[in-house]
């Protein structure tokens, strides 16, 4: 999920609702929705109304770049059986015309003077430099277009905007500041997601999150809030490759090689902007005022709080508005010839794309505003933010409510002796660091569910070939069920033994391989007050949902490879940990 910048998010939603508050009714007081009174269920009619509104100011940017409502209507027909997508398609020019030759005076000049007997005589030069200069054609166009599937056929497009245009490039070198002839590589984006949330009732938009369903789990970690993103993200980043285009291929070349006439032009850029424009996606409620001042909590039900829909209108009205007079303001101070390479129709879509990528930018952040909300308000009411280590010590507290207390996690730490009658030795434990990787942490055994008691047969390992070693004893198989949060650190883990003075054992680390033989892979003497701390690299193998997602599509050969490699991890990966108990050597 991406990160919530709270305190540039903010900075965008007080301009917005500056604007929020000059539409509305007086009496009606717009705020942030952390700043209202509201349940749980308001915060799903937020995500809601955010994307809506999202949808709706998109659609009011493309009308505004060229799309007519009869060109919409085509759009939403072609939706239905085919996938709709837009088309930004650019071809350019550039020819060598002749080359010329101009002299430029120095703005210096020398003066001399001589005197001949009575006489006085002078004299001034100058210095004049000859400049070639090579002349060249630049001609462009290019074109934004919507089509259906793959656009085969004119019926199948729709022009959006597109204009030719033509200019003279001088260079002090006969070298082609631009390419002989290039075809730009087309840019592409499916809309038809968009268009599909289309009403075809009124022509509005209609979204809703399905809380029913069992994936859901809150107003932003959704599928239906997901593929809004999605599918908004796409078109944003088709809009800024739109804009990258006018940077690279129209604004800079406006500026490349100017002539003689044309060489103190130079044409503010910065200006070519959609600053000032509404953007009306703004997690906000609505408060009504009292007479006396107050004001009114949260409604009888769920979107009491949330905009109507003659508001939605309002925005959508103002966005529009302010729209359309950025364009003209702008495209006032640009060349109104045809022959400019920049002109009102550049600005025009330029700020239009602009706004779009802002539309998505403010859905994006506003959803995450809920979210980062909801995680707010669950930590102001436990005190504090909950790690993994916090969350196994929830469980530990549930399990002795829940468990018998023979049946209750135990910790993995063991006391090494030959029998209950018998002091002591050592001790064998498993423990996890607690504070995940900071330093100065405390490890800590790790709580397992265990099963254990003598085996009635013996189990064996072997040191050689031709050696083979034989145990009993007591047997335990333990479950350990551990936490971590993505975006966490997995807590480090180590294999802990330790010996008393004149105390020995030894300690084989391997794994049971079947029911009766044990694989050792290391080994060691714990002897008189020896302490091992040996860290444990944990790996996990993928579920077997994962697994069989995993395997779907691949041949039946790789299937059944990958079935017996599994096979073999879950056969022969269960980790162990042997004692075996020796005769001190006394001094």
């Amino acid at each position: 999920m991406q990160a919530f910048n709270e305190f540039d998010f903010r900075r965008r939603v007080d301009i917005a609702l500056t604007t929020v508050r000059q539409i509305v009714h007086r009496t009606r007081c717009p705020v942030y929705a952390a700043d209202a009174q509201h349940s749980y269920s308001d915060k799903f009619v937020l995500s809601n109304l955010l994307v809506r509104l999202a949808l709706g100011s998109t659609f009011q940017a493309l009308s505004v770049l060229g799309i007519s409502e009869e060109e919409f209507a085509t759009l939403l027909e072609w939706s239905k059986d085919k996938t709709v997508s837009l088309r930004l398609k650019a071809e350019e020019k550039c020819k060598f015309v002749k080359e010329t030759v101009r002299e430029q005076e120095s703005a210096t000049r020398t003066e001399t003077a001589g005197h001949i007997g009575a006489k006085t005589f002078g004299s001034s030069t100058k210095t004049v430099t000859r400049i070639t200069e090579y002349v060249w054609k630049f001609e462009g166009s290019y074109q934004l277009l919507a089509f259906r599937g793959v656009g085969a056929s004119e019926a199948d497009q729709i022009a959006i905007r597109g204009r030719e245009y033509t200019r003279e490039i001088v260079t002090g070198a006969k070298t082609n500041p631009r390419h002989d002839h290039r075809v730009h590589p087309n840019v592409d984006v499916d809309i038809s997601w968009l268009l599909q949330h289309v009403s075809a009732a009124d022509g509005g938009v209609s979204f809703e999150i399905a809380r029913a369903d069992p994936s859901c789990r809150t107003p932003r970690r959704n599928k239906e809030v997901d593929a809004a993103l999605q599918h908004m993200g796409k078109l944003s980043r088709w809009a800024r490759e739109v804009w990258g285009f006018m940077q690279r291929e129209l604004f800079r070349t406006a500026q490349l090689g100017l002539g003689q006439t044309d060489r103190e032009t130079r044409l503010d850029v910065n200006s070519i902007n959609p600053e000032g424009v509404f953007v009306p996606v703004a997690p906000l409620f609505i408060i009504k005022e009292q007479e006396g001042g107050g004001e009114h909590g949260a409604g009888d039900g769920p979107g009491e709080l949330a905009f109507k829909p003659t508001d939605i209108s309002a925005f959508i009205a103002e966005q529009h508005r302010s729209l359309t007079e950025k364009i003209a303001k702008v495209a006032a101070t640009l060349p109104a010839h045809p022959g400019a390479l920049i002109t009102g129709s550049e600005s025009h879509v330029a700020i239009c794309v602009q706004h779009v990528t802002d539309i998505v930018t403010q859905l994006s952040e506003s959803v995450g505003y809920v979210e980062h909300m909801l995680r707010q308000q669950l930590y102001a009411a436990i005190g504090k933010e909950i790690s993994s280590e916090d969350f196994a010590a929830f469980k530990r507290f549930h399990n002795r409510k829940l468990f018998r207390e023979d049946a209750q996690p135990v910790a993995f730490s063991y006391a090494v002796r030959r029998s209950e009658l018998h002091s002591p030795e050592g001790m064998v434990a498993i423990e996890e660091k607690s504070g995940g990787s900071m330093e100065g942490g405390l490890f800590e055994p790790v709580f397992t569910h265990v099963r254990g008691g003598r085996g009635s047969k013996p189990m064996k390992f072997n040191i050689n070939a031709a050696t083979s070693v034989r145990f009993n004893g007591e047997r335990f198989v333990h479950a350990w069920l551990m936490t971590a949060f993505s975006g966490q650190t997995p807590p480090e883990v180590q294999l802990t033994a330790q010996a008393r003075q004149l105390s020995s054992f030894i300690v084989l680390i391997g794994r049971v391989v079947s029911a009766d033989t044990f694989e050792p892979k290391y080994g060691m003497i714990v002897q008189n007050k020896d302490d091992f701390r040996i860290p444990l690299n944990l790996t996990t193998i993928p579920t077997a949902k994962e697994f069989k997602e995993a395997i779907d599509s691949m041949s039946p050969e790789q299937q059944r490879f990958a079935k017996a490699w599994r096979a073999m991890q879950l056969e022969s990966t269960l980790f162990a940990v042997c004692v075996v108990q020796i005769k001190p050597l006394l001094e």
